[in-house]
């Protein structure tokens, strides 16, 4: 799955540098940015204010030859400033408006409300543009209303790179701006979008089948020096990276077991990390109504490239169950990598009526997940989760009914000896498949 298709910004009415944040698949397509604010710049604290005044917001949507980009989405808001660094996940984004742009690519909101310097456009391309999701933020609609919103292009070499899929490239300004495309890559090379009137920074991946990053090469031009670059122009730099020396970052562990009740433990292993670098963690539930998103404590510092280390971390106790809970990997030493991994961990619940009964006794075995399907299996000996989907040494006990909030009751069991008993579901939509942990039901 293409995670973004990038666009290069222009703005007209001020010689401003534009930023773009980029949207990834799941969670991203639901409205969440690829880079959540980079806060460096901007003074953190209490929510921006607004200017008492509303002011006109108008633009144009263009593809890197001029053509003109129509039925677009095109949303402004603003960004909630109270995160201590441009990873922070407390930044939120606030709606203030939407609309779509035209035949000939305008787009125009009659009046906002401004927050000087935290003002976005956002924009969505359609199904025949190569646009996926476009952020401009640190924007003022008080002093500029008009947006000129144009690409550029890079050539990009990727070396080593895995036969037949193209490549998640991330480019721009890790302060200001970031602009994702899907790369096809012919012989290793291709085209990526950028962003007017500069970048300096890159990063390069290839999501899993599930959409997750677990590896990624990065890129940072010599002494934060920008590359320049023109709407509608290619940068006279081109961008290599060679795959083999991706930084990778995932969850320890077969992907089978990446789900846990709220405050589960889980470990994430990071490899391939230059020395001297490193990585913080933060976490994000895909539920919209979980607002408390985390900042884990852990700051990895890499000892060596051939190394691989891990870290412990905390689900939150109050993560909604029922729903992904997403983790972050991201270099906080240096703000200008593009650097992002992440992975996922099902948030779900699986217990017993009764943890021991007598001989006869029923039992019935309830839980909550983020699926629609799943099968209950079960052991007479002990037994860890099973490390792959096909449940070796477990038996098929009943295929399980999940209603539509993701909860289900087991028919009623009488086990005759003491009995072990797992969940089995596809989460993510089907996109991999996880067992609950196992409960254990004691036969007297």
């Amino acid at each position: 799955m293409k995670r973004l298709a990038a666009i290069v910004v222009c703005m007209t009415a001020v010689a401003l540098a534009c930023t773009s944040t980029a949207v990834a698949s799941s969670p991203r397509h639901l409205g969440m940015p690829r880079l959540l604010c980079p806060l460096t710049s901007l003074p953190a604290g209490p929510l921006a204010q607004a200017d008492a005044q509303t002011y006109p917001v108008s633009g144009t949507l263009e593809d890197f030859d001029g053509t003109p980009l129509a039925n677009c989405s095109i949303s402004c808001g603003w960004w909630d400033p109270d995160g201590y660094s441009w990873y922070a996940p407390h930044v939120r984004y606030h709606d203030a408006g939407d609309t779509t742009t035209a035949a000939d690519g305008s787009f125009s909101f009659a009046g906002l409300a401004s927050h000087p310097a935290h003002d976005t456009v956002m924009a969505e391309g359609n199904a025949d543009s190569s646009l996926e999701i476009l952020t401009l933020y640190h924007l003022d609609f008080s002093t500029t209303g008009t947006y000129a919103i144009r690409p550029g292009h890079v050539n990009v070499t990727v070396t080593n790179a895995p036969a037949g899929q193209p490549a998640d490239m991330s480019v721009g300004d890790a302060l200001y701006s970031d602009i994702e495309s899907s790369v096809a890559l012919t012989d290793g090379s291709g085209v990526a979008d950028t962003i007017a009137p500069d970048f300096d920074s890159a990063s390069a991946s290839f999501p899993n089948a599930n959409g997750a990053v677990t590896a990624e090469c990065q890129w940072v031009s010599p002494g934060h020096a920008p590359v320049a670059v023109s709407p509608g122009t290619v940068a006279a730099t081109p961008l290599s990276f060679d795959w083999h020396s991706a930084v990778r970052g995932h969850l320890a562990g077969p992907t089978c077991r990446h789900a846990g009740r709220p405050g589960s433990t889980v470990r994430y292993a990071i490899a391939n990390l230059p020395a001297g670098q490193q990585i913080s963690f933060t976490g994000n539930s895909w539920s919209s109504s979980f607002s408390s998103d985390q900042i884990f404590p852990q700051v990895l510092t890499s000892t060596g490239l051939q190394k691989t280390r891990t870290v412990a971390l905390h689900i939150p106790a109050n993560a909604p169950v029922g729903n992904v809970y997403e983790i972050n990997a991201q270099r906080s030493d240096d703000t200008q990598s593009l650097l992002w991994l992440y992975d996922w961990y099902d948030i779900c619940t699986f217990s017993a009526s009764h943890s021991t009964i007598v001989q006869g006794q029923g039992i019935s075995l309830r839980g909550h997940i983020d699926g629609r399907n799943a099968t209950l299996f079960e052991c007479h000996h002990w037994a860890d989760r099973p490390a792959t989907v096909g449940a070796h040494g477990w038996i098929k006990a009943a295929s399980l009914h999940v209603n539509a909030e993701g909860r289900f009751v087991s028919p009623l069991l009488r086990p005759s000896r003491t009995t072990w008993y797992v969940v089995r579901y596809p989460s993510l939509n089907g996109g991999f498949v996880v067992f609950t942990p196992v409960v254990k039901v004691m036969v007297r």
